[in-house]
């Protein structure tokens, strides 16, 4: 079963609390089952056999007393009794009076009144103890499998995110966790306690009568078929209702993410309709599911009934022709209903684990999902660096793409250089500077650092030298001072490499603390989701004040200026300036004006390089780069 297979591994940490459970629920399944042993003994022993103690007839009855019990299990390995010796006891055994009769039954319902009490109070602390150790390991198990995906995420390449909608990400980490979450407990109080009951009570069955055992049980297989066929239907529509609700969570995201696009364009009816149409097929998806277990229930009851029937004749015919005591018979009825039970409990179960298989498939379906950037088996770790970065006749396409973005580029960067790049948009600028960190690497040819290719570099070295500012400005709804830190924040404050000081200067240098001091709470003031309660020219001095604490040698600049405002673009432009100080900078550029003083500028146009050099050799030539500048500036 695909959903135990998964979820063994993550099990095997609390074995030694699940034997503990199992223990507890063979002892609970097995005291369950002897309850109709007190059954039995309470009719036959008191209700029948009071009838005829009145009647001047010899009765035959039980030693009911703890003691009696106790000798019992001490004498268990002892050589079996001679006949007299168990002609003696029988004789010890016979009530030939009405009083001693009347002695006998009060002293036996004590007894089995006390037994039943003692067996349901153990039966209690057995199933707390069970009960209890399920769920543990149940939310303990969930808990393991977020932490596992959440940190196989990280793991997993950019490209992988360019892939996946957020919404259906987030589906799979939530709302197919959430479905595993109520299958888990059912391992211990479904899938190893009905069996093992089950096993109890048809013990039991065979115990009492063999023969109404065995057609009591014929009808049972038949109850198979229907789970078996009910479940493949379940999982199937689970697995379709769970690709459903990542669309829907889809929709919510990018519909919330992009609102005010919505109202600007009055298309709020249209995104109604959608998400009307995508939740109504979601509906049609979980009523699937809903037909399937709603069926369950009167198929099993149905096909019960027939058992049950079929041993109420059996029994009843026998009881008639004195063949079966009564007590016999209820004690048996009342084991055919008490396996009922557990039948149905497991038809339910397997219900729960195909929804849960459903889910289990998806969230696999991230966690078989392997990085393609990763370190190699032996990485160098980079200290510094200090002298080139190199391009080496590399080309570049994505996987799911014929066309190449990039195409035999070669070019030496030294350090502390200004490299600005140019070109229209789909010109390949922003996959060039991300082959720098690695969230990409090249289809061909080789980026070098320091004469070391970037592969045989550790990830964690090459990115701490290197400080990205880009256009989408990135900040978390936190503190200022945690957006500022967060390349050194850790979950153990003590660990923390930055002190209020250094984050305040940092801020300084990125022109973002005259503003911050005029926020409520100053830098532990909360900036909102995305930094929705900064102007963009803030949110984006305190992106550039994170570069600045971070310290880096190497700088992207990808078009960090673009989208602002011109007072805004001063001062963040003037924030960049101080930035770029003896750092080597590569600079994504759209507006030509703030890339006049690089030291090399390179044009990019269909994935090649076409022209390099400073401003003024490029506006010389009048070429793309000269083209590209007099639109710009065209009055």
């Amino acid at each position: 079963m695909y959903f135990l297979k998964k979820i063994i591994p993550f099990l095997k940490p609390y074995l030694k609390y699940l034997i503990i459970a199992i223990i507890c629920m063979i002892l609970y399944s097995a005291l369950n089952a002897s309850v109709a042993f007190v059954l039995r003994d309470v009719i036959d022993e008191i209700f029948i056999k009071a009838e005829r103690f009145g009647s001047g007839e010899e009765v035959v009855t039980k030693d009911y007393s703890f003691k009696n019990i106790i000798n019992k299990l001490q004498n268990k390995k002892t050589p079996p009794e001679d006949e007299k010796e168990k002609e003696k006891k029988k004789q010890d055994r016979i009530i030939r009076t009405k009083e001693e009769g009347i002695k006998y039954a009060k002293k036996a319902l004590v007894f089995l009144s006390s037994l039943l009490v003692f067996m349901f109070l153990l039966k209690g602390i057995l199933f707390y103890i069970r009960k209890y150790l399920n769920f543990y390991i149940g939310e303990k198990v969930i808990f393991d499998i977020r932490n596992f995906l959440y940190k196989h995420l990280q793991s997993l390449s950019l490209q992988f995110f360019s892939e996946f909608r957020t919404g259906t990400l987030m589906s799979r980490i939530t709302n197919d966790v959430a479905i595993v979450q109520t299958s888990v407990p059912i391992i211990g109080n479904k899938l190893i306690q009905e069996p093992v009951t089950a096993v109890a009570l048809i013990f039991v069955m065979f115990y009492l009568d063999w023969g109404l055992a065995l057609i009591s049980l014929v009808v049972f297989p038949i109850v198979i078929y229907p789970i078996a066929k009910l479940g493949k239907k379940m999982n199937k529509a689970t697995y379709r209702a769970q690709v459903k609700m990542g669309d829907l969570n889809a929709v919510i995201q990018e519909i919330i993410s992009g609102i005010r696009i919505v109202k600007a364009f009055g298309m709020e009816k249209y995104e109604i309709g959608k998400f009307k149409q995508i939740n109504q097929e979601y509906f049609n998806q979980v009523m699937k599911g809903h037909r399937a277990a709603s069926l369950q229930i009167p198929l099993n009851e149905f096909i019960g009934s027939i058992a049950i029937a079929v041993t109420i004749w059996y029994g009843g015919w026998n009881v008639v022709n004195g063949n079966l005591t009564t007590g016999t018979f209820f004690s048996f009825l009342l084991v055919i209903f008490q396996l009922y039970n557990p039948v149905r409990a497991l038809g339910q179960a397997n219900m729960k684990f195909q929804q849960a298989s459903a889910a289990m498939k998806r969230i696999f379906e991230v966690i078989n999902r392997k990085p393609s950037i990763k370190d190699s088996s032996t990485p160098k770790e980079l200290t510094g660096f200090n002298n080139t970065i190199q391009f080496d006749n590399i080309s570049f396409h994505y996987s799911n793409r014929k066309d190449i973005v990039l195409r035999d580029i070669s070019l030496t960067v030294n350090k502390g250089k200004i490299i600005a790049i140019v070109g229209k948009s789909g010109a390949g600028k922003s996959t060039f500077v991300d082959l720098i960190p690695r969230f990409i690497d090249v289809t061909d040819g080789e980026v070098k650092i320091d004469g070391i290719s970037l592969k045989e570099v550790s990830l964690k070295s090459l990115r701490n030298l290197i400080g990205i500012v880009s256009q989408s400005t990135i900040l978390f709804n936190d503190t200022v001072y945690n957006n500022i830190a967060y390349g050194s924040l850790s979950t153990d404050k003590s660990d923390a490499l930055f002190n209020l000081e250094d984050v305040v200067q940092a801020a300084k240098v990125a022109n973002a603390h005259d503003f911050i001091m005029k926020m409520p709470d100053q830098y532990n003031s909360i900036i909102g989701e995305r930094g929705t309660f900064l102007s963009g020219g803030e949110a984006q001095r305190i992106s550039i004040a994170r570069a600045v604490l971070k310290n880096p040698p190497i700088l992207i600049l990808d078009e960090a200026t673009s989208s602002l405002d011109t007072e805004s673009e001063r001062q963040v432009q003037d924030a960049l300036n101080n930035l770029v100080k003896n750092r080597t900078v590569f600079a994504i550029a759209h507006r030509l004006s703030t890339i006049i003083g690089a030291d090399k500028i390179i044009v990019l146009k269909d994935g090649k390089i076409i022209e390099h050099g400073t401003h003024d050799e490029l506006f010389s030539k009048e070429g793309h780069y000269r083209k590209l500048y007099d639109m710009q500036f065209k009055v």
